[in-house]
């Protein structure tokens, strides 16, 4: 299932410089819209266990700040391990399956927004990967 994770990774390109500058640039603007949107949710407290969501805000500046880096180096190793670390640390801290789906959702809803139409085309991407892989990040995570 690994494997299967990391050939998917690699079908992905990075992004062109300019593009990836441009999510740089309003990197920390997206992680504070995600951090408001989702703690205004009436089920946020179902989504991450009760008394996280400081930790809610700290994973949207890491996702920003991750995918900032990744979309300047693209990495598929350090993408797929990433993501199953994540998964893993946070599941065990009490976040649910469904705070991914909605979280990385409304990150997109948000970059389509914030960031131009070309560059949300070249790293929309990588979220929509996430998206897909929520089901497999929980099996392998699950071990």
């Amino acid at each position: 299932m690994k494997e299967n994770l990391l050939e998917s990774a690699k079908k992905l390109n990075q992004p062109p410089l300019e593009y990836s500058e441009e999510f740089n640039q309003k990197k920390d603007k997206l992680a504070s819209e995600l951090s408001r949107r989702m703690s205004s949710r009436e089920d946020i407290e179902k989504l991450v266990g009760k008394g996280n969501i400081g930790m809610m805000e700290d994973n949207s500046r890491n996702l920003s700040r991750f995918m900032g880096s990744l979309f300047l180096n693209y990495n598929p190793e350090v993408f797929v391990e990433t993501m199953l670390w994540v998964f893993k640390s946070y599941r065990a801290h009490g976040f649910q399956l469904a705070f991914w789906s909605a979280n990385v959702d409304t990150y997109a809803e948000i970059m389509k927004e914030e960031l131009s139409p070309e560059a949300y085309k070249y790293l929309y991407p990588f979220f929509e990967w996430i998206i897909v892989n929520i089901p497999l990040f929980s099996k392998l995570t699950d071990k």
